[in-house]
């Protein structure tokens, strides 16, 4: 849903800033795989790992089975699994930035997304930063981060409030 809600910002901003709507189309796009590959992962790869570990088979690659259910580990804050979740919400930051500034408009409801997206993507990499500069340490990190992306509920209300006069249009001129 919040994916969907996503592509619906870059396609309303697509008449004031094409390219900006382009590039966060994308941006969202890259962020919808990055979270499914960990799903993915999850659901497929983690079990049959394993199912090898705890079974004994050797050979045919087995030996690789305890490493690799290591780093992908969604327990550990450093693992594979949680470095392409990570990028997921990073994209979304860039997505935040991208739409902020083109999707502040005329109705209350797009003002609202677009000053919450703004603190999202602004936010985040300032987080990142601390992170990077030791101002923050990894563990930390996430509760931060959780807060920072659990504030999104609040673009998606406003988007209905703003999209629904947008489909009433259509759908008169259709």
């Amino acid at each position: 849903m919040r994916s969907g809600v996503l592509f619906g910002i870059a396609w309303q901003i697509s008449g004031k800033n094409p390219l900006r709507a382009i590039l966060a189309a994308m941006v969202v796009l890259v962020s919808v795989v990055a979270y499914i590959i960990p799903k993915f992962m999850a659901v497929w790869t983690i079990p049959q790992l394993a199912e090898v570990l705890s079974s004994g088979v050797t050979g045919a690659g087995a030996e690789l089975a305890d490493p690799l259910l290591r780093i992908l580990n969604g327990g550990v804050a450093f693992s594979l699994y949680e470095s392409l979740e990570n990028l997921g919400f990073w994209m979304w930051a860039v997505f935040a930035l991208l739409v902020a500034v083109p999707l502040y408009g005329d109705s209350v409801a797009s003002k609202i997304a677009a000053l919450t997206l703004g603190y999202i993507g602004i936010s985040y990499h300032v987080l990142v930063a601390a992170l990077l500069v030791g101002i923050v340490d990894l563990p930390a990190i996430h509760g931060y981060l959780e807060v920072t992306f659990n504030i999104m509920v609040i673009v998606i209300i406003s988007m209905i409030f703003s999209f629904k006069p947008a489909m009433d249009t259509a759908t008169q001129t259709a």
